[in-house]
């Protein structure tokens, strides 16, 4: 469903020539159409050699796992030195490290397929929730629908003044707002340092969601 918004206008006279400034809002509501989350890997060890292994062996299973039917990016790491303190005294205990990805999906089969690794008992994964959103294929094409139905909203307002002025209305400017629209994604971690097939992952509810678009115009009639 698509609608069309306009609130009020600031209009300046003069002599010679009248401009009205207006806002013109169009919105579609659409149905996401596909699943994103991010997970990561943490794992202690004596040496940054095994925890480097260790994600190494992680990101050849993603890459085997990865089709047409899922997207996943990522594979930054850290390792960072951990220690203890008694009395003063600095003791290092070992290496802690971590390594995230970020997948993009439509069957959530594909999803489980790629967490599907065994973890060792010094390695914990955790995991974000699943969110249905728009894809950019999705929403780019939305866009154009929205900014050519501004357009056309725009051209049936110059001809309104031309009618209510009696004059010669022409369009000065379009300029168009862009929004960003972010909602956070809650962490949702696991603590048990088991293996990832003791885990299982849901596919979320789709609900509806809606797609603004507005621009700023003025139009001139003199």
């Amino acid at each position: 469903m698509k609608k069309l918004i306009l609130t009020s206008a600031l209009i300046a006279i003069s002599a010679s020539a009248t401009v009205i400034v207006d806002e013109i809002q169009a919105s579609k509501s659409v149905y996401p159409d596909i699943m994103v989350t991010s997970f990561s890997v943490t794992k202690k060890s004596k040496t940054p050699n095994e925890i480097l292994a260790s994600f190494r062996n992680i990101h050849e299973h993603i890459q085997y796992e990865k089709t047409k039917a899922i997207k996943c990016e990522g594979g930054q790491h850290y390792i960072t030195p951990e220690y203890s303190y008694d009395k003063g005294i600095r003791t290092q205990l070992g290496y802690s490290g971590s390594v995230s990805y970020r997948c993009e999906f439509k069957k959530i089969d594909a999803f489980n397929d790629i967490i599907n690794f065994k973890l060792k008992t010094d390695e914990a994964i955790s995991l974000n929730p699943i969110n249905w959103e728009v894809s950019n294929t999705q929403n780019d094409k939305i866009q154009v629908e929205l900014e050519n139905e501004i357009y056309q909203k725009t051209f049936q307002k110059q001809q309104n003044l031309s009618n209510i002025f009696n004059k010669a209305c022409i369009i000065k400017e379009i300029n168009f707002v862009t929004n960003i629209d972010l909602q956070p994604m809650p962490r949702m971690m696991t603590s048990k340092m088991a293996s990832s097939d003791m885990m299982e992952s849901f596919e979320p509810t789709k609900d509806e969601q809606t797609i603004t678009k507005k621009a700023y115009v003025a139009i001139e009639c003199k």
